[in-house]
């Protein structure tokens, strides 16, 4: 049967032509990634309720959350983060469940969380559908003129609606700025002279920014709807809104209880950059499964259409996207395939000597090697550092060179004069099973890496299926197709003679050989010391589970005394900035105190981010490595800002050492106990021992301190006596906070905003103690 298959040359040539034209179609659209993405099967959900301590979201949120969560199908792991004002909990899965599947259960169960939760007003958001390698784009937004709230509107209404329409970005994390609101600052004084109480005004609020249907009415052959309209759009209807009738018949209106104004809503982040200030920005997620050049592709085709719709003079600034990271990356893969496919070239050449012969055994290369981006196009297999580079061209063409050495041995030193087709399929059929014998071997080695699991799975089974994939189409093109090639061009002219380099290297091996073959005992002896001193040797050899890539891009966490107020910390990051914009090697610092908008990486307003970009490695001045250029940054920082305690690392390797284990660093410890004092001091003492341990670089403890709190008892026999509910006390607590009170829509410049309690801060030192 193979003897008649290759006796149609033409046809197998033309089959295999056509389809590594087919492959090279396939090929643009293969995903391409930096590294392989190990992320889990990950849901969050987030709840926002600004102005709760910690220990009351730990108590009055995370758990009734987590106790709601508990029990889905398929979940290998729940953990949770509780900061002031916001709780975070992570649910993973196990990598054969379907992401989508787990989502729509987490959303059956939110219900349930809401119901659980005691808090009134809490927002319960399930995360976007993203991963850790999810962010590949940030941009600010700015203009002259417009201050931060109006930026940060404009961000969320016109660009971020805009971007979420691009196929694979799944959501825009916007940062910086604040939300607008209407804000009541209330006069005690007022309230107390008009005998109004605090749950009289929401409540007159709430009852006076309403809409109702009224269904439809048919009149002359007309059908109209009936609409009641009571919504609130301006500070003077907000104001006019009457909370009771006074004595003498007039109405006491929100305007005569206190001023009526524009705010914001509390703030529990910040973003800064370069040491200028405040900015606005998004952050860019791309869905899961999305591939990052196509997105990124996309998303340069609508920019021009987005910066057109933008007001007059604001701005988008795009300081970062993956597709740099991926370039050079994707741009080293490529220079040693290149450079490995010329020295097999070279190497051919010089062994073989006939160029004929070099280029029919070289030209598998490029087919298996399309063939295998084409098999990982349709797998879903991503093109990155591992996956491709695991790629060797040696393995690759061993076959054909066996089956053309075989050939030009078999016709010259044999003077086989037979038809050079009926020669080329004999010599294949004599070294068909010894070659088939070695690639599968080959490829039996790579099997068990097939069957890893989890972290270790995700970053190698990438790399064992596109090696399989570019040896199995090694094989079928070095059956099919190198006998065809050989009998076209190798026909005529073709000499078997041995290369000046093979007999300069035969003058030399022939001696050693015989010089070994009589002192076999000494040979065996020198093996096995060389071998044990190699044992010896790995025994202090360090490890790693991969070695780091180069991101770029560096990011040193700062952490402050979590009772810093907001203010405090950013004048505080500002100067961070400007001393490392000092450092010639920086393109741009970009630094996210606090928690963003779609919380990720929940932080304190005492712990900052802080992204530094940096320029080309080959412009560098400082230092000549990433450690030496950290090691001077961190002492910068510690001479001029020692009022924080600084760690380094990368931004993406901080991303997924943050998604695997919630930490941000590849090792760490975790202490547990209900004891939050206890636990501090053994952090503390656990961080001094381990800053003797050799190796040790960089050492510090996750949490640096407590909030202080002012806690609001109630006294119920008095509150009894005085005619005062639980709920009247708590509302008044809240409004001391300037935090959101049962949030009513109202609509502003086609912008929903929500209204705030606060009480005017020259009467808090009446309420809050000496």
């Amino acid at each position: 049967m193979l003897k008649r298959i290759q006796a149609h040359r033409v046809f197998i040539l033309t089959t295999f032509f056509l389809l590594f034209l087919g492959g090279l179609t396939l090929i643009p659209g293969l995903p391409v990634e930096p590294v392989p993405d190990i992320s889990p099967q990950q849901v969050m959900v987030s709840v926002t309720a600004p102005g709760l301590a910690a220990a009351e979201v730990e108590r009055l949120i995370t758990f009734p959350l987590e106790a709601s969560l508990t029990g889905l199908p398929d979940v290998t792991d729940l953990r949770s983060v509780s900061r002031s004002g916001v709780s975070v909990v992570y649910l993973q899965f196990s990598d054969s469940s379907d992401i989508h599947l787990d989502r729509e259960r987490v959303s059956q169960r939110l219900q349930a969380a809401r119901d659980a939760i005691p808090v009134p007003g809490v927002t319960i958001k399930m995360g976007p559908l993203a991963t850790g390698m999810g962010e590949i784009m940030q941009m600010q937004i700015a203009g002259a003129g417009y201050d931060l709230v109006q930026l940060n509107r404009i961000m969320n209404w016109t660009v971020v609606p805009q971007l979420k329409l691009i196929p694979g970005v799944v959501d825009v994390n916007v940062n910086g700025g604040a939300e607008e609101t209407f804000q009541l600052t209330l006069n005690p004084a007022r309230m107390v002279a008009h005998g109004v109480a605090l749950h009289d005004i929401v409540q007159a609020i709430d009852s006076n920014n309403i809409s109702s249907g009224g269904g439809f009415v048919s009149a002359q052959d007309e059908q109209r709807v009936i609409v009641g309209r009571a919504r609130v759009h301006s500070l003077s209807e907000l104001g006019a809104i009457p909370v009771r009738m006074a004595r003498d018949g007039r109405a006491i209106r929100i305007r005569d209880l206190g001023q009526v104004e524009m705010g914001t809503r509390t703030r529990l982040g910040a973003v800064t950059r370069d040491g200028k200030g405040e900015i606005v920005n998004g952050v860019v997620l791309m869905q899961n499964g999305a591939s990052s050049n196509a997105t990124l592709a996309a998303i340069g085709k609508a920019l021009p259409a987005i910066k057109k719709s933008l007001p007059p003079g604001v701005t988008l600034d795009i300081f970062y996207t993956r597709h740099k990271l991926t370039r050079e990356t994707t741009g080293t893969v490529k220079e040693n395939l290149i450079y490995g496919a010329l020295l097999v070239f070279a190497v051919l050449y010089l062994v073989l000597g006939d160029l004929r012969a070099t280029f029919v055994i070289i030209s598998v290369i490029p087919v298996a090697l399309v063939f295998a981006l084409t098999g990982m196009r349709v797998t879903g297999v991503s093109a990155n550092l591992l996956s491709l580079g695991a790629i060797d061209f040696g393995m690759i063409v061993d076959g054909a060179l066996v089956v053309v050495e075989h050939i030009i041995v078999v016709r010259y030193q044999v003077q086989d004069r037979r038809a050079f087709h009926d020669l080329a399929h004999d010599i294949l059929r004599s070294v068909i099973k010894p070659v088939c014998f070695a690639i599968l071997i080959i490829i039996l080695v790579y099997l068990p890496v097939l069957t890893l699991q989890g972290v270790e799975g995700k970053m190698f089974r990438p790399m064992a299926q596109t090696v399989i994939m570019a040896l199995l189409a090694a094989l079928l093109y070095c059956v099919f197709c190198i006998p065809a090639l050989a009998a076209i061009f190798l026909r005529f002219g073709l000499k078997d003679r041995e290369t000046r380099l093979v007999r300069q290297m035969r003058a030399a091996y022939e001696p050693a050989l015989a010089w070994c073959a009589a002192r076999t005992r000494w040979v065996l002896v020198a093996s096995i010391s060389v071998f044990c001193v190699s044992l010896l040797l790995a025994t202090r050899l360090g490890g790693e589970f991969v070695p780091k890539l180069d991101e770029g891009a560096l990011l040193v966490n700062a952490l402050r005394l979590p009772r810093a107020a907001l203010d405090t910390v950013l004048r505080g990051v500002t100067e961070e900035e400007r001393i490392l914009r000092t450092f010639p090697e920086v393109e741009t610092v970009v630094s996210n105190t606090g928690t963003s908008a779609i919380p990720t990486d929940p932080m304190g307003t005492g712990e900052t981010d802080t992204f530094i970009f940096l320029k080309p490695r080959a412009t560098w001045r400082t230092a000549k490595t990433e450690a030496g250029l950290v090691a001077k940054m961190n002492a910068a920082l510690q001479d001029h800002l020692p009022d924080a305690a600084y760690s380094w690392t990368q931004p993406i390797q901080m991303r997924m050492d943050d998604l695997l284990a919630g930490t941000r660093t590849a090792l760490a410890i975790s202490i547990y106990g209900d004891d939050l004092a206890r636990l501090s001091r053994l952090a503390a003492h656990t961080v001094q021992a381990l800053r003797d341990v050799p190796g040790a670089a960089d050492v510090s403890s996750v949490s640096e301190g407590t909030m202080p709190f002012i806690h609001v008892d109630m006294n119920r026999d008095a509150a009894a006596r005085l005619g005062i509910s639980a709920s009247d006390i708590t509302e008044t607590v809240e409004a001391i906070g300037d935090i959101s009170v049962r949030p009513s829509s109202l609509i502003m410049r086609s912008s929903p905003l929500r209204y705030v309690l606060p009480l005017a801060p020259c009467h808090r030192p009446k309420i809050l103690p000496a």
